[in-house]
């Protein structure tokens, strides 16, 4: 029992960091593409990497270690669960992989280039992405704290 108790800690934590720090960083990036600051960019991209991936991981195993724990895996599960384990580790993995992909080639082309415009249009690229997934992950919560049969 004390492992599925560290287990929902480390998963309600990890998703308070990722969602907090992704609507945070949502405003951020929507503020930076009007008054573009090429190093306050670079560290809210490395803060995308460093904190919100580690973060949505840390939700994608601990959420999966509750499953196989609690003996739900391959069992007939109502539909906010699954909705949880499916949308929600859809959510996380191509959070992960877009960001990961993105930001390394955002930040070459960040440092690359001294121009307003480039910083403006990859804090746009960025506040645009963080919104859709902020929205997605808040209608998983949603589904899940209303638990929807």
């Amino acid at each position: 029992m004390m492992l599925s108790s560290v287990l929902l800690f480390l998963h309600l934590s990890g998703l308070a960091v990722w969602l907090g720090a992704a609507v945070l960083l949502t405003i951020l990036f929507a503020v930076l593409k009007k008054q573009s600051d090429n190093s306050l960019l670079l560290l809210c991209t490395k803060l995308v990497n460093r904190l919100l991936s580690v973060a949505a991981l840390t939700v994608l195993i601990s959420g999966g270690g509750l499953i196989e724990l609690l003996g739900w895996r391959g069992m007939d599960k109502p539909f906010w669960l699954s909705f949880m384990e499916q949308a929600g580790g859809t959510v996380i993995l191509l959070f992960i992989a877009l960001f990961t992909w993105q930001s390394r080639r955002l930040v070459k082309r960040l440092k690359q280039s001294k121009e307003q415009g480039q910083a403006s249009k990859i804090a746009g690229w960025y506040a645009g992405a963080m919104g859709i997934f902020t929205v997605a992950i808040t209608g998983v919560l949603l589904v899940v704290s209303l638990r929807l049969a």
